[in-house]
């Protein structure tokens, strides 16, 4: 990417298009990104890396991984980890295989089951009611909540309006929909599931609860961050192979708002202190993957969370 010829072409006012192989295609793409950004009104972060792929253990690989990233310091409060929405097989863990992972480990976790269908509001006062209890139980005074996707959302809610701050030292995100999902948006406007979800007798999924509008022009603003709170978050960044289950929303989510995780945006995700993004798909971050590993994930996440004192 050397610089030094573009001089000598700019006074020439011929307007032949330039060759292919000298478009700016990542300065375009850049560009397009920014202006997108401008238009949802919150800029795209700098993407840099919180893991990389080479941290991520893949199960299959004869290579010995590199060892684990261990805790080294304890944590002064205990963990809550806060699931998203829907995919519930009984018999599959939403965060498989983390919370016995950090509790070998020695710390306190706390694996709450909320309504796996239901509404923000519904599911946060669900989550308060399950930390109470633990905190009662366990004699801690406060919890550091790590909230996947709509579990961030919950988690917020009861913060700022359940009066859940002095519960909550610190609340971390991953792929959390902060900013709402244009596949939100796609899917209540293209497929009309609206006027089909209305008519289950069940909410089936709180798709009205993950629009940009919903998410920008209602929730953030009457869900401002507490100040006794220190808010984290992570964002998912994957390319996808063609025939991913997960292609048709992550390309609706490329066109409109940029890199993501099949599901969520990085320009979505980011929320309070951005740590950066991680390379794992919207389920490969809960540990619902074959390949890779979430473990690693949640050792840095408490890593980094010890470091600050919480």
């Amino acid at each position: 990417h050397s610089h030094s010829h573009s001089h000598s072409h700019s006074h020439s006012h011929s307007h032949s298009p330039l060759p292919l192989s000298q478009v700016p295609v990542r300065r375009i793409t850049q560009a397009v990104l920014q202006r997108l950004a401008r238009t949802r009104r919150h800029h795209l972060p700098h993407l840099t890396p919180f893991l990389r792929e080479e941290d991520l253990h893949f199960k299959g690989k004869k290579i010995p991984p590199k060892p684990f990233e261990l805790i080294r310091v304890p944590l002064k409060y205990p963990i809550v980890l806060a699931h998203g929405a829907g995919g519930d097989k009984p018999f599959l863990r939403y965060f498989l295989g983390v919370g016995d992972d950090l509790e070998m480990q020695g710390c306190i976790v706390a694996q709450p089951e909320v309504d796996r269908y239901g509404t923000i509001e519904r599911r946060a006062t669900q989550l308060l009611e399950q930390i109470s209890e633990f905190c009662e139980k366990t004699g801690c005074e406060k919890v550091n909540i790590i909230g996947h996707s709509m579990g961030g959302l919950d988690s917020r809610y009861l913060i700022s309006r359940l009066d859940g701050a002095s519960k909550v030292s610190s609340l971390t995100t991953i792929s959390t929909p902060h900013h709402g999902s244009s596949f939100a948006d796609w899917g209540m406007n293209e497929v009309g599931l609206s006027s089909l979800l209305k008519k289950l007798p069940v909410e089936l999924y709180a798709w009205d609860d993950l629009t940009v509008d919903f998410l920008d022009n209602h929730f953030n603003k009457e869900t401002p961050d507490h100040p006794d709170v220190d808010y984290y978050s992570l964002a998912g960044v994957i390319e996808l192979p063609l025939l991913s289950p997960l292609k048709l929303p992550h390309e609706i989510i490329s066109r409109k708002e940029g890199p993501n995780d099949g599901l969520v945006s990085a320009m979505s995700a980011v929320w309070g202190e951005f740590w950066g993004t991680i390379p794992m798909s919207h389920s490969e971050q809960i540990g619902w993957s074959n390949d890779i590993d979430s473990r690693p994930l949640y050792r840095n996440i408490v890593n980094q969370l010890a470091s600050r004192g919480h």
